[in-house]
């Protein structure tokens, strides 16, 4: 956080980094979609809850799920909304 926001006091009270491969509770598992899930549903799980917490990951992008670039875009989508809600109008490279 630091280094993409040197100017400011960031202090993190929690961290929790997953190990998708070794957790016990995934062993290397994928997401799937029940049947009923609609596109509504999958765009609803993006939006922030209290501007604290974004859910981000292939199961969050309405047409890449299942994919890493689905992962990936999802994590820049929340990144700049992380940015904005911070202050920020446009991440500096």
């Amino acid at each position: 956080m630091k280094k993409f926001f040197p100017e400011r006091e960031i202090n993190v009270k929690d961290l929790l980094i997953s190990r998708w491969d070794s957790d016990k509770n995934s062993l290397g598992s994928y997401s799937f979609y029940k049947v009923g899930t609609s596109q509504d549903d999958i765009i609803e799980i993006r939006h922030p809850i209290a501007d604290r917490i974004w859910f981000v990951g292939e199961h969050t992008h309405p047409m890449l799920s299942s994919m890493t670039q689905g992962a990936f875009q999802t994590g820049q989508w929340a990144a700049e909304e992380v940015a904005e809600s911070l202050g920020y109008t446009k991440l500096e490279e």
